[in-house]
């Protein structure tokens, strides 16, 4: 039996090297007897491929077993804490070892050193070093502590330990070289190797070059880079694996493109990171196009290739494709971590897809990220920018250790949802539990103010900005700040702010308080101050910014100087400069349809149209209902002024149906009702759940669902049992402006076969086949006038 237990335990090890780590562990769970010999067996193999998760759980699971452990089990469990950085298990390992009489033993030692460095705990690292006595320490232990030290950024002490080792090797010099590597300290790196060449004890290998050219890499020092590269290829290291990858990164990293192409063609066997490199420098570079290129011709993609993938495309306003290229990662079997989702997430949050956001976090328990702050962070701010305030809020529960990014998430989330009240709660709780408030901290403190008219909190915010926490005042501050007392109808005040902060600021700076200024002058009506402000914003505005123009020509247009307007516009033309249209967009069944505030199509697309819609009509399919007249005053009608008096919407006569539909919209859209501008959430509106019942219209007991009734209600599910589900009154501008240049509609939805909405009184999608737009100033007839789509 003694012989069959060897040969059985020396095919695990043999299985466990040819990569079949999955075989391995079922011949071990099937062996019937196991002894300590066969459980470390299966321990190392675990440890030494990284799978130290496995290795912890197996550890374990042989503590239930009653298996006696020896000294080479505790190593490689140490081992596998260290990989995980998990200095809770390490200690209760460290535990057992003293408890079971291993301490004596050099190789446990070391690894204790080693584990509790990796903990970044160099004081208990220290203390183990020290029990251990002088006549049994040797170079590896004089390089762990050596490495605790560095690793946690202490290096004067690093510098005091590596000058005590009796013997100063390669390895250690190489922990003292990467520990200032990672600080991008390259004078120190370079330091360091002369000092090391003059020694005469050891001469530099790649993994030194390759350290120096990261501490190039960290601190961006092109100078530096050029010259490291230079004395490389002297001495002839140039064509070292690690070495080449390094330059390559150095390169591509600075987008210095042309020349990272050159090194990635003349490296002859191309690893996985040389194709990371590449990929990211493009991304850097912002050219996702080639990025993706490169990321198709890389034989081999492992999660860092498609983390860098994911987050290119979210960063750079590609969110759909971040979306799809997850989905095939998963579907190749790549496990994402936790910087996948964190980049996964960003993509949802920047789309508002509450449904995919969903399905993300499921992944993320199923992979088991849920527990870190990262992943957390992640889903606290994604639930908040989709409009799920209640989910963003469990998830910012359910983060164990809190950093500041989480607190000023969920700051941010309760601010943006008019939750003033929970916002300024998360406030005082953040500093119960010791967190400083950043800058950042306090744009979330004044905007939540800003839209909850708390005028005397976000004075007293802002005073402490400077008197309590030192922090200096940048542009978003002042803007908030502008923007609440403007809105209050305190003016002066605001527009003495603005100038007091602008005077030695840069023109974005200027430009972005007086625009805020600007809008509230417009707000109250005050054409005097407006103007005196229009005077100011002329000489800081960005050239390339379209809200200042069009602050001042709808200000110009109300105060009736029609040519000055005709000037601002003339210049916006000059400049190149074009109001960003704003859209909203909808997710129905995880489908996204976007609606863009201007209109388009063809004459005989729209003759096609009117047509199918004249069919749909006699048949009784559609009915059409005027449900209430509002009059728009607007002096001069451009083509960029449209006007409709008209609400309508439209019934589906067939079956019973239920949607969910959520709205969203941009920065360029702005809310009407009760002749006054509505403050807005950032993203989502609302949350609707229609049914659709064959019975007559009616009502239901709160009346038509105008904007402002929606936004108290945000993010609540209305379940609403009749047939036609009313309209919301609003108004749309494409940019930045005044009454007089604002297209005014309803917003109307209706259960039709998937879904039906009005958004935009221009326009109307009826299932997946029609768009349709109601005429200019037409306001007693139903007028098709969008292309199919």
């Amino acid at each position: 039996m003694r012989s069959n237990l060897h040969q059985l335990t020396t095919k695990i090890v043999s299985l466990s090297k040819s990569g079949f780590i999955t075989t391995a562990r079922k011949l071990f769970d099937e062996m019937p007897h196991k002894d300590s010999i066969t459980w470390n067996a299966m321990l190392s193999s675990y440890s030494q491929l990284g799978l130290h998760t496995d290795a912890l759980s197996l550890f374990h699971l042989m503590r239930y077993t009653n298996t006696k452990p020896d000294h080479f089990t505790f190593t490689s469990t140490l081992n596998a804490c260290s990989g995980l950085g998990s200095f809770r298990n390490g200690t209760k390992v460290h535990g057992l070892i003293i408890a079971f009489g291993y301490q004596c033993y050099l190789p446990v030692n070391n690894s204790i050193i080693d584990m509790y460095g990796k903990c970044l705990d160099p004081y208990s690292a220290r203390k183990a070093f020290e029990e251990m006595g002088e006549s049994i320490r040797n170079e590896v232990t004089w390089c762990s502590l050596l490495y605790a030290y560095a690793n946690s950024g202490q290096f004067n002490i690093a510098f005091e330990t590596f000058y005590e080792m009796p013997k100063r090797v390669l390895v250690a010099w190489n922990i003292m070289i990467t520990g200032f590597a990672q600080n991008g300290e390259v004078e120190m790196c370079i330091q360091l190797l002369k000092e090391m060449r003059e020694s005469l004890c050891c001469f530099p290998d790649e993994w030194t070059f390759s350290s120096l050219m990261n501490a190039c890499t960290e601190s961006s020092d092109y100078a530096y880079g050029c010259t490291v590269h230079g004395f490389i290829i002297k001495i002839g290291w140039s064509s070292a694996m690690e070495v080449k990858n390094s330059i390559l990164s150095f390169y591509a990293k600075l987008c210095c493109m042309d020349v990272a192409i050159k090194e990635f063609e003349s490296v002859g066997l191309l690893s996985q990171v040389s194709w990371n490199a590449m990929i990211d420098g493009y991304i850097k570079m912002g050219n996702i196009i080639d990025a993706f290129n490169v990321f198709q011709r890389a034989p081999m993609k492992n999660v860092i290739s498609w983390t860098s993938m994911i987050a290119g495309y979210a960063r750079n306003g590609e969110g759909e494709q971040a979306l799809n290229l997850f989905v095939q990662m998963v579907r190749s079997c790549v496990c994402p971590d936790e910087f996948t989702f964190g980049a996964i997430l960003h993509a949802c949050s920047s789309l508002a897809v509450l449904g995919f956001g969903k399905m993300v976090h499921g992944c993320v328990i199923r992979y088991g990220f849920q527990a870190y702050v990262y992943v957390g962070n992640g889903l606290v701010n994604m639930y908040a920018k989709c409009g799920d305030i209640k989910r963003s809020s469990y998830a910012f529960n359910e983060i164990l250790e809190k950093d500041l990014v989480s607190w000023n998430a969920m700051l941010f989330g309760f601010g943006m949802h008019g939750l003033s009240t929970q916002a300024l709660q998360i406030y005082d709780e953040m500093v119960a539990h010791g967190m400083k408030p950043d800058k950042v901290s306090f744009i979330g403190l004044l905007m939540t103010c800003s839209h909850a008219g708390l005028i005397n909190k976000g004075r007293l915010f802002f005073d402490m900005m400077s008197s309590l926490y030192g922090l200096t005042y940048e542009i978003d501050h002042v803007a908030c700040m502008v923007d609440m007392l403007g809105r209050a109808g305190y003016l002066v005040e605001a527009k003495e702010l603005s100038s007091k902060y602008s005077k030695k600021d840069t023109v974005e700076a200027k430009s972005s308080s007086y625009e805020a200024l600007l809008g509230a002058c417009s707000i109250h009506g005050d054409v005097r101050m407006g103007v005196s402000v229009r005077d100011d914003l002329q000489h800081s505005v960005d050239s390339q910014k379209d809200m200042g123009y069009v602050l001042l020509s709808n200000l110009c247009c109300a105060s009736g100087q029609w040519k000055e307007a005709e000037i601002v516009r003339k210049a916006m033309v000059d400049q190149g400069v074009k109001k960003m249209p704003g859209y909203s967009w909808i997710e129905v069944k995880n489908k996204v349809t976007v609606f863009v505030a201007e209109p388009t199509g063809r004459k005989d697309e729209y003759a096609i149209l009117t047509r199918k819609v004249e069919r749909l009509l006699g048949t009784g399919c559609l009915k059409l209902y005027v449900l209430e007249n509002w009059e728009c005053n607007i002096e001069q009608v451009t083509d960029e002024t449209y006007c409709c008096t008209e609400a309508v919407v439209l019934e589906h006569m067939v079956g019973f149906h239920s949607v969910t539909v959520e709205i969203h919209w941009t920065d360029q859209i702005r809310f009407l009702s009760s002749d006054k501008w509505q403050p807005k959430p950032k993203r989502l509106l609302g949350t609707l759940t229609l049914q659709h019942w064959r019975q007559s219209m009616s009502w239901p007991e709160r009346g038509a669902f105008f904007v402002d009734k929606i936004v108290r209600l945000n993010g609540l599910k209305w379940t609403i049992p009749f047939k036609l589900v009313g309209t919301m009154k609003f108004g749309i501008r494409t940019g930045s402006g005044g009454a007089n240049n604002m297209p005014l509609g309803q917003l109307a939805f209706v259960g039709l076969e998937d879904f039906l909405i009005l958004k935009r009184i221009h326009e109307c999608y009826l299932g997946c086949l029609l768009k349709l737009v109601l005429g200019y100033n037409c306001p007693h007839y139903f007028h098709p006038r969008c292309p199919m789509s």
